[in-house]
């Protein structure tokens, strides 16, 4: 992989410790109040509170690079060269359509449908939309999933004009540690739960 480049929102740091910093209030309220045998109900809540914020905000991200893409979303992953790539589209996200099969990344979300109005002519200079009077609010600059699609459709342009030589094969990687993780977190949540009541 050459020249990469990471694309995850810095906001999705701030709505993570924002549930870092609940979940470690309640859980030292109830322990302060109640002790520590009687405050794990509220540790394993706390916890899989916590994980489900890295799951969402933190681990979700795209790294474009000259050869391809890397999606990572909470449970998969997938890495794919521009060669594979047969359309870049951001409807409900940014996706890329590889073999008939659609990717779509997590960290790349397009807005609601009103975002469109808040665009500005000036800000579709230099791109494709320049001479169109309307565009969709996924395909703002401003939005995420624009701002994704934008770097990715110059990658994938650039990788064709300069004929890289290095290709990468499509790779598609399921996150079995993190679902364990997370089911595991949650079933002894519920179970002390359900044994201390």
């Amino acid at each position: 992989m050459t020249n990469p480049e990471l694309f995850r929102t810095r906001s999705s740091y701030f709505y993570a410790g924002t549930v870092y910093i609940a979940a470690g209030m309640v859980y030292l309220l109830n322990l302060l109040e109640n002790g520590v045998l009687n405050s794990i109900i509220t540790l394993s809540w706390a916890l899989v509170a916590s994980y489900t914020a890295y799951l969402i905000f933190i681990r979700p991200k795209v790294f474009f690079f000259d050869e391809g893409l890397q999606i990572t979303n909470p449970f998969n992953q997938i890495m794919v060269g521009w060669h594979e790539v047969d359309d870049i589209d951001n409807r409900f996200s940014l996706s890329v359509l590889v073999a008939g099969e659609r990717h779509h990344a997590w960290a790349a979300p397009a807005p609601g449908r009103y975002a469109a109005r808040g665009v500005h002519p000036t800000e579709l200079r230099g791109l494709q939309f320049e001479n169109q009077q309307s565009i969709r609010a996924a395909d703002s600059p401003r939005s995420l999933s624009g701002a994704a699609a934008l770097l990715a459709r110059r990658r994938y342009d650039q990788f064709f004009t300069q004929q890289h030589q290095h290709r990468i094969e499509k790779q598609l990687t399921f996150n079995a540690a993190g679902v364990i993780s997370f089911l595991a977190m949650l079933t002894f949540a519920l179970a002390w739960t359900v044994i201390q009541r």
